[in-house]
């Protein structure tokens, strides 16, 4: 799990439901409202999360990552898969697959780890290959 945002934390895919949702739950403590989104393409805030990662370029970030976006309201938590951007969708970020929304309370971290975790398991990878699987509108 990631933000453009601190705190830049990871934890295996061999995590509990607990440990998960703590992590989200710390996420979602520490976000802010009403900053501009970064182009993540810009790599000065960005080296943090490709530190964390191992890698060297949001590009190699892209391939193999899965993310979720995270919001909560009055105490209800939305968890949204996503996907990474299409070439013509460069400099957005992650694209969210709102069709595929989660959602639980904030009352029983297992449940908030384990409604995080289904909607990674929704959530779509860039595949290694991405150069023949990208099209490009003309």
């Amino acid at each position: 799990m990631w933000t453009i945002w601190p705190p830049f934390e990871s934890i295996g895919s061999d995590a509990t439901d607990r440990e998960l949702g703590q992590l989200s739950v710390r996420a979602i403590e520490a976000s802010r409202q009403g900053v501009a989104n970064r182009d993540p393409r810009d790599e000065t805030p960005f080296r943090p999360v490709l530190d964390l990662a191992g890698v060297r370029s949001y590009r190699a970030f892209l391939r193999g990552a899965k993310g979720v976006d995270l919001n909560e309201e009055g105490g209800v938590l939305t968890v949204t898969p996503s996907r990474p951007p299409l070439g013509v969708e460069k400099g957005i970020g992650f694209v969210g697959m709102t069709d595929q929304n989660l959602q639980c309370t904030l009352e029983d971290i297992d449940v908030v780890g384990a409604t995080v975790r289904e909607a990674l398991s929704r959530s779509i990878r860039q595949p290694v290959s991405a150069k023949s699987s990208i099209k490009r509108s003309s």
